[in-house]
């Protein structure tokens, strides 16, 4: 809702092709890959033969144009007049952190709510109640 702009778009089918094109979506997006403990044993992931790494299956769809979420974000900004840079750059830190796809690096619930793009917002609604 911030954004405008939908990170991940997929159609609405819960098949396994959409399933594993959302997931090669997350990729492209993160910039890096899925962590090995969520692609072991996966219907997405293949082993490769040379390095033993999983990695997910080929797709036929082309998302070579998808950009990493950072610069989307930023140029969906840059063609609105309404977003602060500083509040811009502070919600992409908390949704980079919040998108991590390792789990034991992500971000908790509590962490993200002392995140300072969350307080940001929490000081402005109590400065213009006050105002009021």
């Amino acid at each position: 809702l911030y954004t405008r702009i939908h990170l991940f778009p997929t159609e609405d089918t819960n098949n396994y092709q959409t399933d594993l094109l959302h997931l090669h979506l997350v990729q492209q997006r993160l910039g890096k890959p899925l962590p090995q403990k969520l692609c072991t044993d996966s219907k997405f992931c293949n082993q490769d033969d040379e390095s033993g790494d999983w990695v997910l299956k080929p797709i036929e769809t082309d998302i070579s144009h998808i950009l990493p979420f950072e610069e989307q974000i930023r140029l969906s900004a840059n063609a609105r007049e309404d977003t602060k840079n500083d509040d811009l750059e502070d919600f992409i830190d908390l949704l980079r952190l919040m998108l991590e796809p390792n789990p034991d690096e992500r971000f908790t619930f509590s962490d993200a709510l002392c995140h300072p793009f969350l307080l940001l917002e929490a000081e402005e609604k109590e400065t213009s109640s006050a105002s009021d």
